[in-house]
């Protein structure tokens, strides 16, 4: 309960974790699914050829066109705008709420330790330890 890992903890995170994903959801619907080229290339979409001219390219110029469209690689390209992805912002319980809820598992902790720390003391008390 302290540490948080109980079983009221941890689903209060799953249900955090359900609501993170409809957010992550909502998201990519407003971002156009994941029908958009966004998702697959951080190319300018409006500079990109279309299907059948790049078949038709292939055609005429060879693969060799085909991969100077590519460039360098993606570290020539900018980086993938996502400020507005939607954050996580899950906060454990407070330690105040935490006590709260563990002072009864701990008072019988307490009292269990005293009665049997108890009852080991009288049976030692009851025990002849003298030799013989």
């Amino acid at each position: 309960m302290l540490s948080g890992t109980d079983e009221a903890s941890f689903l209060r995170f799953l249900d955090r974790a359900r609501r993170y994903r409809g957010d992550l959801i909502q998201y990519a619907q407003n971002k156009d699914g994941l029908f958009s080229a966004a998702y697959f290339t951080r190319a300018d979409i409006n500079k990109l050829p279309t299907t059948r001219e790049l078949d038709v390219m292939k055609s005429e110029q060879g693969q060799r066109a085909v991969d100077s469209l590519i460039g360098p690689g993606w570290d020539s390209l900018p980086a993938l705008d996502i400020r507005d992805l939607p954050g996580w912002d899950f906060a454990p319980d407070p330690l105040r709420t935490r006590l709260a809820s563990a002072l009864q598992e701990i008072g019988i902790l307490v009292f269990l330790n005293l009665l049997l720390f108890l009852t080991a003391h009288v049976a030692f008390l009851r025990t002849d330890v003298r030799a013989g």
